[in-house]
C-alpha cells in the first residue's frame, strides 16, 4: 500500500485493492493501524478513543471486507477454541438459533453497503476464470454476444457459452451503455416470438399485435395460433398493458 495524503498528522494509505493484499494484512501476530502504525490484537478500541472512528468507517477508508472483524488470527483463534470449549459443555448451543440468523439477514438487507474494491475485483477474477481468461470482457466480446442472440438464442442462453460471460455481466454492460442496449433492443424485437417467450422477454413488435388483433375482434385462442405461442401469454400481455395504459379497451 502506498501513502498518498496525511489526516491528522498521520500516513493515509490507498484502499486495498486485491484479496492477497486484505489476507496477507490479516495474516499478521498482530494487527497494524494503518492510521498510525501502532500494532493491537483487536483495533476496536483503538479506532474509537485514539482516532475517534468507527470499525466501519476504518473498512471503508482500507476497503476491508464489511465482513472481516478487525482482530488478529491469534485472537480469533483463541476466541474459536473458547467457544468450541463451551459448546462442548454445554454453555453455548452447537448452532445460532434460527431467529439469530434471520436478524442478521434482515439486518443485511436494510443496510447494503457497496461491495469493497479487493472483494470486487476478486469476484470478477473469478468470474473470468471460470472461463478461461483473465482480461476484462469486451466491446467485442459483447457485439459476439448480439450475434449469438441474433441467431435466435435468449440473453441465458448465449451467456451459458464457455467463450461469453454470464448474463449478469451482460445486463450490467447493456444498462451501462445506452446505445448497446437500443441495439440489443432492437435484435430482440425482431426476434421470432417463441425466443421472446423463452427468454421471458417480450418484444414491442409483439405487444403491437396483440393489441391489434384483439381489437380487431379476434378471440384468445385465435390470436394464440396466430402468434404461435400458448395462449396465456397473448392474454396476460394483454391484461398488463391494459392495467399500465388505460387508454386501451
Amino acid at each position: 500500500m502506498t501513502k498518498v495524503i496525511t489526516q491528522k498528522g498521520y500516513p493515509i494509505l490507498k484502499p486495498f485493492e486485491t484479496m492477497d493484499e486484505v489476507n496477507a494484512y490479516f495474516a499478521a501476530k498482530k494487527l497494524t493501524c494503518l492510521i498510525c502504525g501502532n500494532e493491537y490484537v483487536s483495533l476496536h478500541a483503538h479506532l474509537f478513543h485514539s482516532h475517534q472512528i468507527k470499525a466501519d468507517e476504518y473498512k471503508e477508508q482500507y476497503g476491508i471486507p464489511w465482513r472481516r472483524g478487525l482482530i488478529a488470527n491469534s485472537l480469533k483463534e483463541k476466541q474459536a477454541s473458547i467457544m468450541n470449549e463451551q459448546r462442548a459443555k454445554g454453555i453455548l448451543p452447537q448452532a445460532p438459533p434460527s431467529s439469530h440468523i434471520e436478524k442478521l439477514v434482515e439486518a443485511s438487507k436494510k443496510n447494503r453497503r457497496p461491495v469493497q474494491k479487493a472483494v470486487r475485483n476478486a469476484l470478477r477474477a473469478h468470474g473470468l476464470s471460470t472461463h478461461g481468461r483473465t482480461e476484462k470482457w469486451g466491446a467485442k466480446d459483447f457485439e459476439e454476444y448480439l450475434t449469438r442472440i441474433k441467431s435466435g438464442r435468449t440473453v441465458t442462453e448465449v451467456g451459458k457459452d464457455k467463450d461469453m460471460p454470464c448474463r449478469e455481466v451482460f445486463d450490467t454492460y447493456k444498462r451501462e451503455n445506452p446505445k448497446f442496449r437500443e441495439k440489443f433492443e432492437k435484435i430482440w424485437d425482431e426476434l421470432p416470438y417463441s425466443v421472446q417467450v423463452r427468454g421471458q422477454k417480450l418484444g414491442k413488435r409483439f405487444k403491437k399485435e396483440v393489441v391489434a388483433l384483439r381489437q380487431s375482434g379476434k378471440s384468445w385462442p385465435e390470436i394464440a395460433t396466430m402468434l404461435g405461442v400458448k395462449e396465456s401469454t397473448p392474454r396476460n400481455t394483454w391484461h398488463r398493458l391494459k392495467k399500465a395504459d388505460k387508454k386501451i379497451p
